[in-house]
């Protein structure tokens, strides 16, 4: 059976059945019915925006260069904006006769469409995750326990008058919805048009003989919050309704061109080069009489040179039918799309009627692209592809789900400049404007249905939804068919694995080839994939023998990770080891990072008064999964975090290894999948103990030579060796690489970056010994040992062996470095949305003595204690006149759960500014730091916090060197470490961050003094959020010794004698 057989098959069959279950359930609701979805709904076909002539489409430059922009066409007519809006909290109370004329609506409010009414003080957001708001009964809509903070099923009804331009008056014209939550009913001038189900697809009208052309015309919509289809769409996000995405009316001539469809086969043996195109287009007559028309193709660059002109077709279609034409042309010495080069054609289409009149022209971008299966493989251009990618939901903390442009578009360009080629479009067809983008600026699509019944997943296997979930599928294919980013379509998310998906496959293979994918049910896909494992077990799924896994012919389907590194909090642990696995395997093509952006929204009702405070589940009524909605890579605004640098660095195409600091030189492997390394130039910086003292000149930046994907160059960063002359300092170089070629996304974005260490720097902690020339005294009381030296006081509180005071002279008076009286001392205690063990430590003293030093210049001090059942510690300090403190600690771990082995202290609150040398600017952790530098960088405590939605632990930074805290006068402590560490100073312990609910709480908890964290190691992050524990290299080892040193000291200017 063809494609064209079987798609007309089952659409006679879809319509068929919904008009056989409609009659059998004609008092049912329609919103309670899951055979009734869609009334005088037009098929779904491609997106296009219709111009009278070929000439005037070009005048609309800005649209020509971004398809995404606001159409000039007058044959276009935006409905968004104020609409009068009046809600009511369940459908009995809806207004019946709000669309009849004279009704009055001085008493209704007034409300921007396209937008989320809940985000503008109607009714509230939900955030469940993924469990129903209502009752778990389909189809009916009932009041779930918990939920009396919301109405039972709210009800919006909308209203706008609206001219429809005169010269419309001979055209066929559509209204025309991108999405509505969840249900809808339209009239327009009273009469009743049709009903719509399906929040994120398109919902479109044949309006033509209800309108006035001329005049004004009322334009009635009815939203139901809830319906049958709402049982479809259990997604993870905040439950919001409402028009949500933009409206129009645009129009056509009575014949036009209803959908269209570009293919190419494209040839391996030319490079994929050059080949066959084909164009597929439906033509439409809507007149009462036949007509015959002219449809001329063609495709150009985007400088207007042609690559193929098709012959024109003439075809008569009668009236009220529609006829398919096929144009066939060659194309040869094409310019491929990538997500590297996203080369596009502009695609012109004209329509002229039986006198040669043109009478509707349009403009689509197309970019020649072969993706197919082969050998377990995804191959784009015949060359396996890698996806490093990112899930994205339809997010924006002020318009809720119904984001704008700009929006979009930040997203894809920060996407791009994360190192990202791939997008899923969790986990609903996005607005189709923003596939547009994806084709532009490049980024590889996982176009996903809207189809997830996760509260429920017995609805997938019940046939009475099939056809639901069929038109769901075809729908989004017929939409996004034609854009070259969409690599392969989703039948779903997370809904089991139901017969349903087997009918909604097939009607998508009816009408396009692309793969198909779904990880709830191997056998309806032709990919394997799972979601959260661990490194090991993607090894065994790829070698599985599960009969799912493999094709007919016996061979493997290809192995793709949907989702993995949960983002949520502090998150994304080993990462590098990710992608290091998806690049070696033989099998597993990449993964999508769950997920982009963080979705805390505004307040609503605070958002009216001009408060702008993100809100997560704990902040409405009834039951909530809490801040489990904040998963992003970046946070809500879109601030980047350091997070999205880890992503970034891990997903970077160029890998650097055997980096030879005698030579200068170091070989770089070339990851990415079509672009020679020959289009990248390097620059490099080179620093002393974190200080920049040199850098790349316009002369001297390094021009790459030729190193085509896969293979490997040695190339030399020339530094100069000569530079390298202080003997104790730490010497490190960093090089960037920069495109030669202006991309989409901008030039100044480094495609891959990396830092060798030239030469390491010598102990720092042994820096005062010289300066000390005063002997050292002590006074021993029955609880203390205070020791006291030169401008110095030092205090230990015997019992507990805890340094209880530690003061310096600042040249007036001694000052208090620890106010509290808590010095250093043991603290694993960690929070963070990734731990599972929050265990508080149990002290207990073991030992403690001291002596004097036979010169008298120092005291040495040896404490042992044991953290009961965690770990087991002894400092021995060795204490100088001058206030330089020693500190040489060996950690014994008593089990495999610590989440950090280290000290804790309380500083002077005022000691506020922080200098230190280690891995920053920005924080890291030893399973998230490859993204992080060793820099020396001046900063705030409080600019230290992060913003993540939950407080939780934050702000450290591995590979500590040194570190400073200081007053605005430049006095206070600083710390060298010689061999492992890290540190964090912060306002808060890890226990008081535990307690918030919101990043907004941070200022108002801030403790007047500072919590200084000195790690000798913390357990890695991991992503146990949702996934995996941190892996076992990254865990802090259950037995043995570890030692590092440790040194205090005054930060000011000591006298010596």
């Amino acid at each position: 059976m063809s494609k064209e057989i079987l798609k007309n098959f089952l659409f006679v069959a879809l319509m068929l059945m919904i008009s056989i279950f409609s009659a059998s359930a004609e008092k049912q609701n329609d919103w309670e019915n899951q055979h009734v979805f869609a009334i005088n709904k037009e098929e779904g076909h491609a997106t296009y925006m219709p111009y009278p002539n070929r000439e005037a489409i070009f005048k609309d430059e800005k649209r020509v260069k971004f398809p995404w922009a606001t159409t000039k066409s007058e044959y276009f007519k935006s409905l968004n904006g104020k609409w009068a809006f009046s809600l009511v909290d369940e459908p009995s109370k809806r207004p019946l006769d709000f669309m009849k004329e004279g009704y009055d609506f001085s008493n209704w409010d007034t409300i921007p469409v396209p937008s989320n009414w809940e985000m503008h003080g109607y009714d509230q957001p939900i955030y469940c995750n993924v469990e129903y708001p209502h009752e778990s009964n389909y189809p009916y809509i009932q009041r779930r326990k918990g939920y009396d903070g919301y109405g039972v099923n709210p009800v919006g009804s909308y209203h706008k008058v609206v001219t429809v331009p005169e010269g419309w008056n001979d055209k066929q014209i559509f209204l025309h919805f991108g999405g509505i939550y969840s249900a809808a009913y339209i009239w327009v001038n009273g009469e009743e048009v049709g009903y719509t189900q399906g929040a994120n697809n398109d919902h479109e009208f044949d309006i033509t003989p209800y309108v006035k052309p001329g005049k004004e015309n009322r334009i009635d919509v009815q939203v139901f919050r809830w319906c049958d289809g709402s049982y479809l769409e259990c997604q993870d996000m905040f439950r919001m309704s409402g028009i949500y995405r933009d409206v129009y009316m645009f129009a056509t001539p009575k014949t036009f061109i209803r959908d269209y469809y570009i293919t190419s086969k494209l040839n391996p043996e030319e490079g994929y080069k050059a080949g066959d195109v084909k164009i597929e287009g439906w033509i439409n007559n809507r007149d009462k009489e036949s007509a015959t028309s002219t449809i001329n193709v063609v495709i150009e660059t985007l400088k207007g040179d042609t690559i193929v002109c098709f012959e024109p077709k003439t075809i008569t279609v009668k009236a009220g039918g529609e006829e398919k034409v096929t144009l066939n042309g060659k194309v040869k010495n094409i310019d491929l799309w990538s997500a590297e080069h996203p080369n596009l054609y502009n695609t012109i289409f004209s329509l002229k009627n039986s006198e040669g009149i043109e009478e509707e022209a349009f403009l689509v971008k197309y970019g020649f692209r072969d993706i197919k299966i082969k050998d377990a493989q995804l191959i784009l251009n015949g060359t396996p592809i890698i996806l490093k990618g990112a899930n994205r939901h339809d997010t924006h903390p002020v318009y809720g789900r119904a984001v704008n442009t700009a929006s979009m578009v930040k997203d894809v360009l920060m996407m791009k400049r994360a190192n990202m080629n791939t997008i899923r479009t969790a986990h609903y067809p996005n607005q189709s404007k923003m596939y547009d983008m994806f084709d532009y600026f490049g980024l590889l699509t996982v176009c996903e249905a809207d189809v997830e019944c996760h509260a429920n997943q017995a609805i997938s296997n019940d046939t009475t939804w099939e056809a639901a979930f069929v038109d769901r599928g075809l729908r989004m294919a017929l939409r996004d068919r034609n854009h070259p980013s969409v690599i392969m379509w989703s039948l779903g998310n997370e809904c089991g694995d139901g017969i349903n998906f087997a009918a909604e496959r097939a009607a998508i293979e009816a009408v396009d080839d692309r793969p198909i994918h779904y990880e709830g049910g191997w056998q309806y896909s032709d990919f394997t994939g799972n979601m959260y494992r661990t490194i090991e077990e993607l090894c065994k799924t790829d070698t599985t023998s599960n009969p799912k896994a493999f094709f007919a012919d016996g061979t493997y389907k290809p192995h793709f990770v949907c989702e993995y590194a949960h983002a949520m909090g502090n998150a994304i642990g080993n990462l590098k080891e990710y992608v290091d696995y998806f690049e070696e395997n033989n099998r597993t093509i990449g993964g999508c990072i769950w997920d982009w952006a963080d979705q805390s929204i505004y307040h609503p009702q605070l958002l009216k008064k001009g408060i702008r405070q993100l809100a997560t589940g704990y902040d409405f009524p009834g039951p909530h999964q809490g801040n489990f909605c904040c998963n992003g890579i970046v946070t809500a605004e879109r601030e980047e975090t350091p997070k999205l640098k880890e992503v970034t660095k891990a997903y970077q195409p160029v890998a650097f290894s055997n980096f030879n600091p005698a030579t200068q030189m170091v070989t770089l492997r070339n990851k990415f999948h079509d672009t020679d390394l020959k289009d990248l130039y390097m620059v490099w910086t080179l620093a002393c103990d974190g200080k920049e003292i040199k850098r790349t000149t316009r002369s001297s930046k390094v021009n790459l030579p030729a190193c085509a994907p896969g293979d490997s160059i040695k190339i030399e960063i020339p530094y100069g060796i000569n530079m390298i002359t202080n003997p104790d300092a730490e010497y490190t170089v960093k090089v960037n690489l920069f495109s030669k070629r202006k991309t989409p996304w901008g030039i100044e974005h480094p495609f891959a970056t990396e830092q060798f260490i030239v030469r390491e720097g010598s102990d720092k902690t042994e820096v005062f010994r010289e300066y000390i020339v005063d002997k050292i005294s002590y006074v021993d009381t029955d609880s203390t040992l205070l020791i006291m030296g030169h401008d110095m006081e030092v205090e230990f509180n015997k019992n507990t062996t805890f340094i209880t005071s530690l003061k310096y002279h600042n040249g007036e008076s001694h000052e208090e470095m620890f106010p509290t009286g808590e010095g250093p001392k043991f603290d694993s205690y960690r929070w963070i949305e990734n731990d599972g063990w929050k265990e508080v430590d149990t002290l207990v003293t073991e030992s403690f003595s001291y002596k004097r030093a036979k010169d008298k210049k120092s005291m040495l001090v040896t404490a042992t204690v044991n953290s009961v059942n965690k770990c087991n510690y002894t400092i021995e300090y060795e204490i100088f006149a001058n206030g330089h403190i020693i500190m040489d600690i060996t950690y014994r771990p008593l089990t495999e759960n610590l989440r950090r082995m280290g000290l804790s202290a309380v500083v002077a609150g005022n000691k506020h500014n922080v200098e230190y040398y280690a891995r920053g600017p920005w924080e890291n952790y030893v399973d998230r730091k490859t993204g992080a530098y060793l820099v020396n960088h001046k900063t705030t405590v409080e600019e230290m916090e992060e913003s993540y939605m939950k407080p939780q632990t934050m702000g450290n930074r591995e590979d500590l060197r040194y570190l400073s805290l200081t007053d605005d006068e430049n006095h206070g402590i600083e710390i060298n470490v010689k061999g492992q560490a890290s540190f964090s100073a912060l306002y808060f312990t890890d226990m008081e961050l535990s307690k918030l609910k919101h990043v907004w709480e941070l200022p108002e908890a801030r403790r007047d003094n500072i919590i200084l964290h000195i790690d000798y190691m913390q357990r890695g992050i991991g992503n146990a959020s949702c996934g995996p524990q941190t892996i076992e290299k990254y865990r802090i080892p259950g037995t043995g010794e570890f030692k590092h040193r440790v040194s205090i000291d005054p930060h000011w200017p000591m006298p010596t004698l």
